[in-house]
C-alpha cells in the first residue's frame, strides 16, 4: 500500500511539472542561468514601465511614472529583490523565460504573476 502511494505521488508530481511547462516558459533555477538569461537586459512591462537588473546587484527603471530603484540577490532557486522606491519592500520571485518574454511569480511562486518582455 505504501509503495502505491509513493507511485501515485510521483506520478502526480510529474503531471504537475509537465503542466507548468506546457505553456513554453522555462523556470530559471540557478543564479548562473539567471545572470545569463536576464541580468543586464532591459525588461519592459506595458507601455511605460521598464527595469534593468544589473550585474552589480542593483536594479533600476521606471514604474507607474516613478523612478524604480533597488537591489537583487539570488536565494536558493528564486530571485529576491528589495525595492527602495515605488513599492518599498522585499519579494522573492520565481522567474521563467520564453523567448523574449520573462514571467515572474511573486511570493516564491505562490503569488501574483506578471509577464514582461526583453527589449
Amino acid at each position: 500500500m505504501r509503495f502505491l502511494a509513493k507511485v501515485y505521488c510521483s506520478m502526480a508530481m510529474v503531471f504537475v511539472a509537465g503542466m507548468a511547462q506546457a505553456d513554453g516558459f522555462a523556470r530559471i533555477t540557478t543564479e548562473g542561468a539567471f545572470r545569463e538569461q536576464v541580468v543586464g537586459k532591459r525588461i519592459t512591462c506595458g507601455e511605460n514601465d521598464f527595469y534593468t537588473i544589473k550585474r552589480n546587484g542593483r536594479l533600476t527603471g521606471r514604474f507607474e511614472g516613478e523612478a524604480l530603484k533597488g537591489a537583487w540577490e539570488w536565494r536558493d532557486d528564486v530571485m529576491c529583490r528589495t525595492l527602495t522606491t515605488v513599492r518599498p519592500g522585499t519579494d522573492c520571485q520565481v522567474i521563467e523565460v520564453r523567448g523574449q518574454e520573462v514571467r515572474g511569480t511573486r511570493a516564491r511562486g505562490q503569488g501574483r504573476q506578471f509577464t514582461c518582455r526583453f527589449k
